[in-house]
């Protein structure tokens, strides 16, 4: 009895990992996609009126609005490229006991896991 309990328990905590990771992904993905689809966005406007005189005073505006933009989406493929890394040595370390997880490095981080 003790044991299907704690079976139960451990089931309910894998599905809420996993949901919550599902919302992490889903959650960056859109990160991801707001802020390329307004840097692209703010891009077709900008050519739009790059020809025209009496709008050469939104460049500099319409350039440093693109800016945070495209650090979003930089940052947001980096939280997925730094989370793949992460995932594939939590395999490694699963599959074999004799890695020391303490010398694993996130690769272009420097931080250890």
């Amino acid at each position: 009895m003790a044991d299907k309990d704690e079976n139960q328990k451990r089931e309910n905590a894998h599905r809420q990992t996993e949901r919550r990771d599902q919302m992490a992904f889903h959650g960056l993905r859109a990160l991801l996609i707001l802020n390329g689809g307004g840097a692209v966005a703010l891009l077709a406007f900008l050519q739009a009126i790059w020809d025209k005189p009496t709008a050469a005073s939104l460049v500099p505006y319409i350039l440093g609005g693109m800016i945070p933009l495209i650090l979003g989406a930089a940052a947001s493929g980096w939280v997925h490229f730094i989370r793949y890394q992460t995932i594939s040595m939590d395999f490694a370390v699963a599959e074999s006991s004799s890695i020391n997880r303490a010398r694993m490095k996130i690769p272009l981080c420097g931080g250890k896991i």
